[in-house]
């Protein structure tokens, strides 16, 4: 499509025939991802606020597509990463994000730890010295307003604020945690994730939300308790990617709920029923 062709399509978007706006709108959404830099540099040509609010309009509904499709192929995929689906959900918000670029911030997160962690011989010392670096030294934080805001869910805000939700913050830690090859899983409770170390000798949880603090299973189960939520098996159970993606994007609709970002909410809770 010539330039003077996608202009004269743009500029149909001021007409008030519903019919015509929607057959153009989905001329465009057509069109993919690759529409989006000329759509971005109309809106700024453009002085029209109805303009202005369509061609938004339609880079959300095609980023919102596009997303939907790589949680498809995600869901579909034997393997399921964690990071990966992390990034899909962080890449709805931030479209330009590179996945290598956090990779390697992680990666770097990992080698500090690893280092760190060859002058301990037990276990405890091992995440002792993995809360030093990533908590004391690296200064990752929580973000405690509840519910949490939606930045503190996506990869960019985490690595640039060193802030997180008891979400964003414990998949960090298991993500860190698997590429040092400890014996930790997550466990997903009501309105939260926590970790769980087991080997054969000892067993026990951690909270990364509250750097990596330590917490047997009867303060799990008190927990449990005085939130309101009948036990259920699945909160003893090291949780799947796809059940710790879901009740990352359960939160995260809370959160766009919260903030009454009606279509973000739409989107996050197609996404939902697509991984649960």
């Amino acid at each position: 499509m010539t330039d003077n062709e996608f202009f004269a399509l743009v500029s149909l978007l001021e007409d008030n025939d519903e019919v015509i706006h929607k057959e153009i709108e989905k001329k465009l959404l057509s069109m993919g991802e690759s529409v989006i830099p000329r759509l971005e540099v109309e809106w700024g040509k453009n002085k029209q606020a109805l303009v202005q609010e369509r061609i938004t309009e339609i880079i959300e509904d095609i980023h919102a597509q596009s997303t939907l499709q790589k949680i498809k192929t995600w869901r579909s995929s034997e393997t399921k990463d964690l990071f990966e689906g992390w990034f899909i959900i962080s890449q709805y918000q931030y479209p330009t994000l590179q996945i290598d670029i956090f990779r390697n911030k992680i990666n770097r997160l990992v080698n500090m730890i690893w280092l760190e962690m060859s002058y301990s011989n037990t276990y405890s010392d091992k995440i002792l010295a993995l809360n030093r670096i990533l908590f004391d030294i690296e200064k990752y934080h929580a973000h405690t307003k509840t519910p949490a805001e939606a930045r503190t869910f996506f990869l960019k805000d985490v690595f640039e604020r060193k802030e997180g939700n008891p979400f964003s913050l414990g998949i960090l830690y298991l993500l860190i945690c698997h590429k040092l090859e400890l014996p930790i899983s997550a466990v997903v409770l009501p309105h939260y994730i926590a970790l769980h170390y087991e080997d054969s000798r000892n067993s026990f949880y951690i909270d990364a939300f509250n750097k990596g603090s330590f917490f047997n299973k009867n303060n799990l189960e008190e927990y449990i308790r005085e939130s309101g939520f009948e036990h259920q098996d699945a909160y003893y159970k090291p949780a799947s990617p796809l059940e710790i993606v879901a009740a990352m994007l359960k939160a995260l609709a809370e959160s766009y709920e919260a903030d009454g970002k009606k279509y973000k909410l739409k989107t996050v809770r197609e996404l939902l029923k697509i991984v649960r």
